[in-house]
């Protein structure tokens, strides 16, 4: 959990010796806040002010009075001081100390490699490069140190490289400036099925805290988010327990239960653990911790994420198990959003030796987007993302700069229903001395290019010419192009889809594929697999007596009209490939219709349809002059239309018909 302040009891010491006790007694405890306090007060050599008149981003001009008091404990101080600032996330303040403690001669080891560290977050790369080199030039054991340094220098240089892509431009991070004040965190925002946000903040409630309290305590806020930023926001009004802080929430698909991060500082180690709560009216219940296929005895969980499907929880726990210290998990939740089954870990292709934290699964894209300190990356906790379903996971990818900054980067989260690359917010302290604050994020959108090609299935001969028709899921034309001499065909998408790609071309049955396009950024072109076209056996058909009449079965007309239906094409395009294979030949198309209308209008009807049949044989390339069209009425009946005076719809049927005629061979 990625916290700005703890919790605190009362600020007591009088004397520089008070301060002492005080200070020590804050830093075993872990309430490092009201530590820091205190160090600062003893090393100042200012023991009257106020609680309210100390500044947490100020480094305060160390007191000379102060070295006479006792040299060893000073050295001591200095160094806890650093500590705390360190575990307070206040690395301006922590590098200062830090470095004044390395200039204790053997005594803090550690204080090189945390001075560099400091550097780096404060975004002093160049500087914490020398330092970290310094720092394994001085120290030579293989430990987790030096292991970690290593890697930090990896990071710079990857970070270097990242400094220098050439596409920065399509990316743009901002503040969220109405909650960047420079005073506690806000953080871990989520949106709410009602398109309003929850979020975590730190910042001060002085109207409830009490004088000599820590302020900066966590809290869930709900609020709005619209195009000038967040609205003003509301306290959600959880039921607290003392001591403990909650924050870091995840709601159910329909808002009525929320998941969130409840945790204590004992001993200087945070126990972490989710709860439940639900909400009636305006109110929400209690929070009731979990069971223990989430919350394991002697572990820490925390940062839950609800899957927009209301099936799956993913946590962040350092339970028995994992890969190494946090690890990402995740378990099935029942039809009331309780966790059933054993929690599973999501597998060595996500966790590392590191901290895994802050899961967000974006289901349109099948994408996990979470944090992590154990690959290589920019600095601090970096976002990553891969693809998956939870049984299986691609090789994930580092989100890269802008996205990640030399700092800590976490809590992703959007609401866009195809990418995850545009409307997310995300939490980083890269602007803070201390805190994480909320970043809207989005990536320029690029066109897309689906390319592809049809060909003939026997011997995949490629086909130029061919109509490809690209309609959308819901049934929507897209486009439509025409293959090239190569039979490829080529489009582009502002967004990606699922789309159904068709192609016809006469003499041949047509064909269609399913294309599932991802909806990810990253791809700026898409190959798909080649549509594979038929010939029909009536290539070697034997051509007709002159005057001869032959039926062409299937061409349909709506009641009434003369265009023709789609399912009418297959019949036509078996004549194309008559007359095609015999180009010698002239043709009449003659349409005749049944007895129901006056002889004029069915005359008139008969004449457009045979002429919509001509102009389809031309569209498709047959020479005009090889062809006629007739229109007959109901002059030519071939069965009665009547029986007894009885009307006889089959004999109808078979009158309403479109034949053709070969004229000259």
């Amino acid at each position: 959990m990625y916290v700005c302040g703890l919790a605190s009891t009362s600020i007591y010491a009088q004397t520089a010796s008070d301060y002492v006790k005080a200070a020590d007694a804050f830093y075993e405890k872990g309430d490092y806040y009201s530590a820091a306090i205190n160090y600062e007060k003893f090393l100042t050599g200012k023991t009257g002010p106020k609680v309210g008149g100390y500044n947490p981003y100020v480094v305060q001009k160390v007191s000379q009075k102060s070295a006479a008091i006792n040299p060893a404990s000073r050295k001591e101080m200095i160094f806890k001081l650093a500590e705390s600032y360190r575990m307070l996330h206040y690395y301006s303040n922590a590098e200062t100390y830090y470095k004044e403690a390395m200039a204790i001669p053997g005594q803090y080891p550690t204080a090189g490699y945390w001075y560099a560290k400091s550097l780096k977050a404060n975004n002093k790369t160049a500087e914490a490069e020398v330092a970290f080199n310094e720092y394994l030039a001085a120290n030579t054991a293989d430990d987790e140190y030096t292991k970690d340094a290593k890697k930090e220098l990896a990071n710079i240089s990857f970070a270097k490289n990242e400094l220098k892509k050439k596409d920065l431009y399509k990316y743009k991070v901002s503040t969220m400036n109405a909650l960047s004040d420079g005073k506690g965190a806000t953080y871990a925002a989520a949106f709410s099925s009602d398109g309003s946000l929850v979020y975590t903040t730190t910042k001060p409630d002085t109207t409830t805290v009490a004088p000599g309290k820590n302020p900066y305590t966590n809290k869930l806020v709900k609020t709005t988010l619209s195009e000038t930023g967040l609205g003003s926001g509301e306290k959600l009004d959880i039921p607290t327990t003392a001591n403990y802080e909650q924050g870091v929430g995840s709601l159910s698909p329909d808002g009525s239960k929320l998941v969130l991060t409840r945790w204590i500082m004992e001993k200087g180690k945070k126990a972490s653990a989710l709860y439940v709560t639900e909400k009636t009216g305006a109110s929400w219940s209690a929070p009731t911790k979990l069971g223990t296929e989430v919350n394991k005895e002697g572990s820490n969980s925390q940062q839950p994420f609800i899957t927009t499907d209301g099936k799956w929880l993913l946590f962040s726990s350092d339970r028995e198990g994992g890969s190494g210290k946090f690890d990402l998990w995740y378990v099935s939740l029942d039809a009331s959003f309780a966790p059933s089954g054993t929690a599973t870990n999501l597998g060595s292709s996500i966790n590392t030796d590191g901290d895994d934290e802050a899961p967000f699964y974006h289901a349109p894209s099948q994408t996990l987007v979470y944090s992590s300190n154990g690959k290589l990356g920019m600095g601090g906790l970096d976002f990553f993302y891969s693809k998956g379903n939870f049984s299986t996971w691609e090789t994930p990818k580092n989100m890269g700069y802008p996205v990640n900054s030399v700092k800590d980067d976490l809590y992703y989260n959007t609401s866009d229903k195809k990418s995850i690359w545009n409307n997310a917010l995300i939490s980083s302290d890269r602007n803070s001395p201390c805190c994480l604050e909320l970043f809207a994020f989005d990536k320029m959108k690029v066109q897309k290019t689906i390319t592809g090609k049809v060909v003939d299935c026997n011997g995949s001969t490629a086909l130029s010419g061919a109509t490809v028709t690209i309609t959308s899921e819901n049934g929507k034309v897209i486009a439509t192009k025409t293959t090239g001499v190569n039979g490829s065909y080529e489009l582009k998408l502002d967004d990606y889809e699922a789309l159904k790609i068709g192609a016809s071309l006469p003499g041949y049955k047509e064909n269609s594929i399913d294309v599932i396009v991802p909806a990810d950024q990253e791809m700026e072109g898409m190959a798909t697999p080649a549509i594979c076209l038929t010939k029909p056996v009536v290539d070697t058909m034997v051509v007709p007596e002159i005057n001869e009449e032959v039926v062409l079965d299937d061409v349909l007309y709506d009641f009434g009209k003369a265009n023709l239906k789609k399912s009418s094409l297959g019949a036509l395009d078996k004549l194309i490939l008559l007359m095609q294979a015999n180009p010698t030949i002239t043709v009449e198309l003659g349409a005749h219709t049944d007895n129901i209308g006056s002889d004029a209008y069915n005359q008139i009807l008969s004449e457009k349809r045979a002429t919509a049949c001509l102009k389809y044989l031309v569209s498709k390339g047959i020479d005009a002059s090889r062809l006629t069209s007739k229109g007959y009425g109901e002059t030519e009946p071939i069965a009665e239309n009547t029986i007894n005076g009885k009307d006889n719809p089959k004999g109808r049927a078979k009158n309403r018909r479109t034949a053709f005629k070969v004229l000259s061979k």
